[in-house]
């Protein structure tokens, strides 16, 4: 099965921060496939962070949870193995490594060793090509030298993957977690549910911007996550963005980086916000949103019985590029759209045509800078 055969018969999409929406598919994207009948499915599934592509074990998982989710699978058999996993790339003009690619690339990694050694290596590498490259390598390592085989591994990460070696801490529940890797507060962070004891060894937790909850063992935790510092915690950096609804106006506004359930949190200005609701209406008072002074109040779609429910919130003050705004957070439970600065082409006319007709806070012009 060839990658691009695999694209033409991609049935779902996901990515590692839970969202389902139809996503770009890149040489960076694992695709995930299981054989009906005469067809294969696929299920496309990315990264949400720029550059990054989910580990192969990662992909399987989120694939399958996904058609749990959906009922996909039959009743009576439950989710299957996948029949086919094909790896993104970290290089976008890459092709998918082939099996000896993977093997060239450990020998030479490992330098001058014995030919029965590395013919034992290739032997090894051959057997579990279908594993990730870094199970391969604990395989290697173990075959190399069996008494210290975990301290040569981690110092092979150290020194070839820029990785630090796993060590053991605690892991508690409702810690904060961000990827090892190209992690920063609040993108990506997860939660964990329940403390690791002796009796509970394995990691139960999902991501903060919503999705099932996944279960990994103590080990893969730990090397893929750190936990999340005090200082990042009470150090947020403010971006912007572009937010709205379905073919709707659109309001230029403020985001930490966190979603909900895969959508945007917008925190907005009120004069702004006040025109957003009133193109959004076609010129009516708004029914979901209304401001009483300095009071946002919000009216849910569903009120409770007897008298309707109605919900208060209070601005908060931000720092964005030295200027203080006075903003209020409007994520709701609401769906909202979003799309920051740096993944648009402030140079294509369409793109440019959307700042300039958003609904902008006081002080920020459009199209906006992307530094």
């Amino acid at each position: 099965m060839t990658r691009q055969d695999a694209i033409k018969n991609i049935g779902h999409y996901i990515d590692d921060a839970m969202s389902t929406h139809e996503q770009p598919v890149t040489p960076r994207t694992t695709l995930v496939g299981w054989q009906c009948g005469f067809e294969p499915m696929f299920v496309a599934v990315n990264s949400y962070l720029d550059g990054c592509v989910v580990e192969e074990d990662e992909a399987v998982e989120l694939a399958t949870a996904l058609l749990q989710e959906i009922k996909w699978f039959s009743d009576n058999q439950g989710p299957n193995e996948p029949d086919y996993v094909i790896r993104g790339t970290h290089d976008m003009n890459d092709k998918e490594p082939t099996t000896l690619d993977r093997i060239n690339q450990i020998l030479e990694n490992l330098g001058p060793v014995a030919d029965k050694m590395k013919l034992g290596v290739a032997m090894i590498a051959a057997k579990q090509y279908v594993e990730s490259t870094e199970a391969l390598l604990r395989d290697v390592f173990k075959h190399l030298q069996p008494v210290a085989w975990q301290e040569k591994y981690e110092a092979h990460l150290v020194a070839h993957c820029g990785k630090v070696p796993v060590t053991a801490k605690a892991i508690v529940a409702g810690s904060r977690w961000i990827p090892t890797n190209n992690g920063t507060y609040p993108e990506g962070c997860v939660q964990v549910h329940q403390t690791v004891t002796e009796s509970v060894k394995v990691v139960t937790f999902s991501f903060k911007s919503g999705g099932f909850l996944i279960e990994w063992s103590v080990d893969k935790f730990l090397e893929r996550y750190r936990e999340v510092t005090e200082v990042e915690k009470n150090s947020t950096t403010y971006k912007l963005a572009l937010f709205g609804f379905d073919d709707g106006p659109e309001i230029l506004a403020f985001t930490a980086g966190d979603k909900w359930n895969g959508w945007g949190k917008p925190l907005v200005e009120k004069d702004s916000f006040v025109a957003f609701l009133k193109e959004l209406r076609g010129g009516e008072d708004n029914q979901l949103f209304a401001f009483d002074g300095n009071k946002l109040m919000f009216y849910p779609y569903e009120p409770d019985e007897g008298e309707p429910k109605v919900e208060e919130i209070d601005p908060i003050e931000i720092e964005y590029k030295g200027a203080t705004f006075t903003v209020y957070p409007v994520s709701m439970g609401l769906c909202w759209n979003q799309d920051y600065i740096r993944d648009l082409d402030l140079e294509d006319e369409y793109d440019v045509e959307r700042w300039q007709n958003a609904h902008a806070p006081g002080g920020i012009t459009t199209p906006p800078s992307q530094s």
